[in-house]
């Protein structure tokens, strides 16, 4: 008997069919699939129309007689042979289907519970000796990744199991000799350090295999700079013919052997640091990283002399947000004079960004808080910026090779760079260190002439920035010296009535500075006026210039109280005149000498 003739026969029977459903439901159950068992429960619903009439039209024809009752049976009858004949077309259908096709739906709707499985799978690939191998195990964790992190749903539960399974593989991978391992391993951490999912456990195993790809260095706390070479640094304080090795790239290029031979890769661990960081203060616990201070900051300070700019511009400012965290003020209190030195031979690159973010790190390594001296932990610094030198201390190798006794103003440098975006930044830091250090007492008559310079400068947010200074740090006196001010006030003894101060004033003054702005620059001025006046007989133009130009300044500022030093003044003015008619070019400086006197 076939299949269609059993079909039939089950179908005359009293069961209407129902013997065959369970037979085959119960032969083949594995290839109904819950899609087609909605169907069949839907059709069940649907209870289709039957047309009756061609159903009665064969008792019509011999003649027998119908009753109502007769009719009704019938009726249900069909109905319940209708259902039957929708089943039994779902479950052939149904039978028909090819296993292929469900799994293939089951790995595009991947279950929870076989997502464990594959996780341990593409872990234990990862560990395979096949690179080939690593870096399709590695293409497929990165997509699987992303597109956990695309959907809609929350899940950070799978993110985390697939950090806590293949994560020690993952940071292994980092020192592969594949560089397409090393590039694809970065990218399944960046990716996964983005879902905000528990780090603690991992740190011990992720900062080191980071660390590892960079080239080793060592502090000494005592002198207060990094050491590459240790030879070398013993050889210096044993009073060898050498030079600090802090101090290397300030004149010359400096040869850097970088450990990972890819720029990108290196820009990539930068980054990856970076979310690191950002992924911890998210969830505000950056006390995790204490233990691994240190280790980041030396790595990262190796990457300061890094040949690729965006490395060093990353490793900067990676270093300064370091810096600020308040959860790790004594880290920073250690490296800040170090990190502070080590970023000034950036100061003179010819890459404006790189430029600019080697003051971001100097300024934060400077400020950094040393709460128990009550000073900036880097502000030792200061004298090597503006290059401060001992007029009795010589260096024992500038006796063997001149260049080691040359000391390098780098602050009169950004003050004076081609580039307004630097002198900008410059005067910005030089805002914060005025106001912000804890010591900046001891600071003001160095720093205070490059602020004052700026005042004169050809573009107009920088004049203005640097007199937005000038006033807050007259405010800050006035706060600090409450009862002088009030005093002045009061008795009217700062300057005579019978004088129009607010006549005559240089192009960038509108009305006459505030008083504590006058005082703040008056008791400051004595420190570097005589400098000052010996500047304008210099043998250089643009010296003498910006000398003169200073000098205006500070006749605004200091007012009649210029003159004690006038028998000082009058001589130099007379030896830049005679300098000035003497040249055979046309020069800016009689003109900055009539606004003087006037």
């Amino acid at each position: 008997m076939t299949d269609i003739d059993a079909i039939w026969s089950s179908l005359k029977s009293e069961d209407n069919g129902s013997s065959i459903l369970r037979n085959l439901s119960t032969k083949k159950s594995k290839g109904v699939s819950s899609k087609r068992k909605q169907q069949i429960v839907a059709i069940k619903q649907q209870k289709q129309s039957f047309d009756i009439d061609s159903f009665t039209s064969s008792s019509q024809e011999v003649g027998s007689a119908t009753t109502e009752a007769a009719e009704s049976v019938q009726t249900k009858e069909c109905e319940a042979l209708a259902d039957n004949l929708c089943e039994l077309a779902v479950a052939f259908s149904a039978l028909d289907r090819d296993s292929d096709d469900e799994e293939e739906d089951e790995e595009t709707q991947p279950s929870p519970d076989k997502q464990p499985l594959r996780t341990q799978r593409l872990a234990s690939a990862l560990k395979s000796n096949d690179i080939a191998s690593q870096n399709e195990s590695l293409s497929k964790l990165e997509n699987a990744i992303k597109s956990l992190m695309h959907t809609c749903n929350d899940n950070k539960q799978q993110l985390q199991a697939i950090m806590d399974t293949c994560g020690k593989a993952l940071f292994q991978l980092l020192g592969h000799k594949s560089e397409q391992c090393r590039r694809l391993s970065l990218e399944c951490i960046q990716s996964l350090l983005l879902a905000n999912i528990d780090l603690a456990r991992h740190l011990p195993y992720f900062i080191p295999s980071i660390v590892a790809r960079y080239a080793p260095c060592a502090y000494d706390k005592e002198m207060e700079v990094f050491v590459q070479n240790q030879q070398v640094h013993d050889f210096f304080k044993r009073g060898g013919a050498s030079n600090r090795q802090d101090r290397d790239g300030l004149i010359g290029q400096v040869t850097y052997n970088v450990f990972e031979p890819n720029e990108d890769l290196r820009l990539a661990l930068c980054h990856t640091i970076k979310r690191l960081l950002d992924s911890i203060m998210r969830l505000n616990a950056a006390g995790i990283l204490e233990p691994y201070y240190s280790e980041l900051i030396m790595a990262l300070q190796t990457s300061l002399k890094d040949p690729f700019p965006e490395v060093k511009i990353a490793a900067s400012h990676l270093l300064a947000e370091l810096l600020r965290i308040p959860q790790l003020e004594l880290g920073a209190k250690y490296f800040a004079t170090g990190l502070a030195r080590a970023v000034l031979p950036n100061c003179r690159n010819r890459n404006t960004a790189v430029v600019v973010a080697a003051m971001d790190l100097l300024e934060a390594s400077i400020v950094a808080p040393d709460r128990a001296k009550r000073k900036g932990a880097g502000s030792a610094a200061i004298a090597d910026l503006v290059g401060f030198k001992a007029d009795n201390a010589i260096p024992i190798a500038a006796f063997y090779d001149s260049q080691y006794a040359v000391s390098i103003n780098i602050l009169a440098e950004l003050s004076s760079h081609k580039n307004p975006r630097v002198r900008l930044r410059c005067c910005k830091m030089l805002q914060s260190l005025l106001i912000d250090l804890p010591d900046r007492y001891d600071h003001e008559q160095r720093l205070l002439p490059y602020v004052l310079l700026f005042i004169n400068d050809n573009v107009t947010e920088v004049t203005n920035a640097a007199l937005e200074c000038i006033d807050k740090c007259g405010e800050q006196y006035e706060r600090d010296h409450s009862d002088e001010i009030i005093e002045r006030r009061q008795f009217g003894v700062d300057g005579d009535d019978r004088i129009d101060y607010n006549a005559g004033l240089p192009t960038p003054f509108t009305c006459r500075p505030s008083l504590g702005a006058r005082l703040f620059v008056r008791n400051n001025t004595s420190r570097f006026f005589l400098t000052v006046l010996g500047e304008l007989t210099n043998w250089r133009a643009e010296t003498r210039l910006r000398s003169a130009e200073l000098l205006l300044i500070l006749a605004v500022f200091c007012e009649e109280h210029l003159t004690k030093d006038l028998h000082r003044t009058m001589n130099n003015f007379a030896k830049a005149i005679d300098i000035e008619l003497s040249s055979h070019h046309e020069h800016e400086h009689l003109k900055v000498f009539d606004h003087i006197e006037q």
